[in-house]
């Protein structure tokens, strides 16, 4: 058998279980499960093992990162109480959230925020060190691993 029998390394987007796919029907898989296909649903490092008739051992590995689906509040308050003070995503898992970029834009189509690094994705409710304003804002989150992938939204700011 082929030394890589499991498909290339991959990333994915907006997906809540993936299908892995073995060339050889008696693939065991690292969770211990045989068979040609595996379902997953966290981003890892998959592994299938084949024994040919000959009891040769041939090991693969495939990574796939599974980009997160973002969730947001529709409404923050950015009033020092504690409460809802920051406006961020929050994701249904911990995969990997690395090439997330976030835009915020008042009514007008003026950006009023912006974050290319997943440790900046939080709005405190500011532009330029001034307060916005209570209102409508849009938020666009883009993903660079996958570009045609964008979460657009409508969020409310009340102080």
């Amino acid at each position: 058998p082929s030394a890589y029998f499991l498909q290339r390394d991959t990333s994915l987007c907006n997906v809540e279980k993936y299908v892995l796919t073995s060339n050889y029907e008696n693939t065991i898989w690292n969770d211990g499960s045989t068979g040609k296909k595996l379902t997953i649903y966290n981003s890892g490092n998959y592994t299938g093992t084949i024994i040919d008739d000959f009891g040769c051992i041939t090991t693969d590995t495939v990574s796939v990162n599974i980009e997160s689906p973002a969730y947001f509040p529709n409404i923050f308050s950015p009033n020092n109480d504690n409460k809802n003070d920051y406006f961020f995503p929050t994701f249904s898992d911990n995969s990997i959230v690395s090439t997330l970029i976030l835009s915020i834009y008042d009514r007008w189509g003026n950006q009023v925020f912006s974050s290319e690094t997943t440790s900046d994705l939080i709005w405190d409710g500011t532009f330029n060190g001034q307060k916005c304003g209570e209102g409508n804002y849009t938020y666009i989150l883009s993903n660079t691993i996958c570009p045609d992938s964008k979460i657009k939204g409508v969020l409310t700011l009340v102080r």
